[in-house]
């Protein structure tokens, strides 16, 4: 389950699997958070809602 999970997260956020990643890259992390909540709830994520997400992360 793991590798599929990965596989649909990289693409639907255009994050290849195997990048190293830093949290504070807004460019990559909302695509990957937004691909991650389609995954675990199986709907499109409110792109809103990932970027208030985004604001409040960056704040801490």
């Amino acid at each position: 389950h793991t590798d599929n999970y990965v596989n649909v997260v990289s693409n639907r956020s255009g994050v290849p699997a195997d990048s190293r990643i830093t949290t504070t890259n807004r460019d990559v992390m909302v695509p990957i958070v937004a691909a991650m909540s389609f995954v675990e709830n199986g709907v499109e994520a409110k792109m809103p809602d990932v970027e208030a997400g985004w604001k409040l992360f960056m704040q801490n």
